[in-house]
C-alpha cells in the first residue's frame, strides 16, 4: 500500500534509539577532531581519495558510453539473431542447429556477440517462443473480447484461431520433442497455468456458464484441464501417434468435455487440423 511504502521509507531514515545521546557524542567527537593538529592533513587525504574515486567513476562512465556507441542498436542485433536462428530451426530443426550455424547464417557477428545477447541456444529458442507468444496473445485476445459470440462459440473460435494460426505450424517446426527437452515442456505447462487458462479460457467458460451455452461448473479448474489435455495429450511434440490414433484422441477429448457440459467442442475442421 502507499502507507506501507511511506512507512518503509520513513523507517529507513529513522534515527536509532537514544538518538539525542548519540548525536551529542558524535558532535563532541567531531569537535575534538577539528581541534586535532592532524585534521588539516586528514582532510587533504580525504579530498584526494574522493577526487580519485570521482576520476575512476568518470572513467567507468566514459568506458560504458564508448561500449554503447559501438553497439548503438542492441535490439536490432538481437532481432537479427532471433530471425537467423528461427530460419535455421525451421530448415534443419532445433537439435541440428548450433551457435556456430547461427554465426555463419548472420555472417558479420562473432560467437561472442551472440553470447553478449543470449547465454545459450536454449535462451534463443525461449526468446523466439516468447516473440511468437506475443503475436498469438494479440490474436487470441480479439476472440476473447468479441462481444458478438456466446461462450461456447467463443471457446470454439479461440481454439480455431490458435490451431489455424500461421504460428502454429511454425512452432511445430522449430520446437524439439518436448519429452527430450523437459525444460521447454515445463515452460509450456507453466504458461498454461499462469497465463492461458486464467486469462483466456476461464473468462470464456464463465461467460458460457452465465449465458447458458456451457453447462459446467468450476470454470477455473475446467480451464486448466482443457489446456493440459489439448496442449500435452493432443500435442504431437509430446507424444506422437498416427492419424487414427490422433482422431481417437480428439473424439475422446470431445467425450470428456461433453461429460462436463461442453457439447461437440471439436468439430470436423478442428479434428482435421490436429491430424
Amino acid at each position: 500500500t502507499e502507507n506501507g511504502d511511506t512507512c518503509a521509507l520513513v523507517c529507513l531514515y529513522a534515527a536509532p534509539a537514544g538518538g539525542g545521546k548519540h548525536t551529542a557524542e558524535r558532535y563532541q567527537a567531531k569537535k575534538g577532531r577539528r581541534q586535532s593538529p592532524e585534521s588539516l592533513e586528514a582532510r587533504r587525504n580525504r579530498y584526494t581519495y574522493r577526487r580519485s574515486v570521482s576520476i575512476v567513476i568518470c572513467n567507468i562512465k566514459h568506458s560504458r558510453e564508448a561500449t554503447m556507441a559501438r553497439n548503438a542498436h542492441p535490439e536490432v542485433t538481437r532481432t537479427r539473431i532471433l530471425d537467423a536462428a528461427q530460419r535455421l530451426f525451421m530448415a534443419q530443426g532445433y537439435e541440428h542447429t548450433s551457435i556456430q550455424n547461427i554465426v555463419d547464417e548472420l555472417g558479420d557477428l562473432s560467437k561472442g556477440a551472440i553470447y553478449h545477447h543470449f547465454s545459450s541456444k536454449e535462451e534463443i529458442f525461449e526468446a523466439i517462443s516468447h516473440r511468437i507468444g506475443e503475436e498469438n496473445t494479440s490474436a487470441l485476445a480479439k476472440v476473447r473480447d468479441d462481444k458478438s459470440l456466446n461462450g461456447l462459440e467463443k471457446l470454439r473460435a479461440i481454439f480455431k484461431a490458435a490451431l489455424f494460426n500461421s504460428n502454429q505450424s511454425l512452432m511445430l517446426t522449430v520446437t524439439p520433442c518436448l519429452l527430450d527437452n523437459p525444460r521447454f515442456l515445463a515452460m509450456q505447462i507453466a504458461q498454461l497455468y499462469q497465463i492461458v487458462a486464467p486469462k483466456f479460457i476461464q473468462p470464456i467458460l464463465q461467460q458460457g456458464i452465465d449465458d447458458g451455452s456451457i453447462q459446467a461448473t468450476n470454470p477455473g479448474e475446467l480451464a486448466e484441464a482443457i489446456m493440459v489435455l489439448s496442449n500435452v495429450w493432443l500435442n504431437p511434440l509430446v507424444s506422437m501417434t498416427d492419424e487414427a490414433g490422433m482422431r481417437n484422441r480428439c473424439e475422446t477429448f470431445n467425450d470428456l468435455l461433453q461429460g462436463v457440459g461442453i457439447n461437440q467442442f471439436l468439430d470436423d475442421e478442428m479434428i482435421e487440423g490436429y491430424i
